[in-house]
């Protein structure tokens, strides 16, 4: 992710459910299926939802 996308990233609407479902996923371990009922979404879009926040955390770090 370039600079220019982490920021655009960052203003998106949805980086605070993003960040949450990332969470989720990533650090508690919970299933893609109970995190997709919690916000109305499928399990495939949580697990893409993980991925592109996983590139944005990359890109941080990587920028740091």
């Amino acid at each position: 992710m370039t600079p220019d996308k982490v920021r655009n990233y960052r203003r998106d609407r949805n980086f605070q459910n993003n960040e949450s479902i990332w969470v989720l996923k990533t650090i508690d371990k919970l299933p893609s299926k109970d995190i997709g009922k919690q916000f109305g979404i499928t399990a495939e879009d949580v697990d893409i939802t993980v991925e592109l926040h996983q590139k944005y955390w990359e890109a941080c770090l990587k920028s740091s």
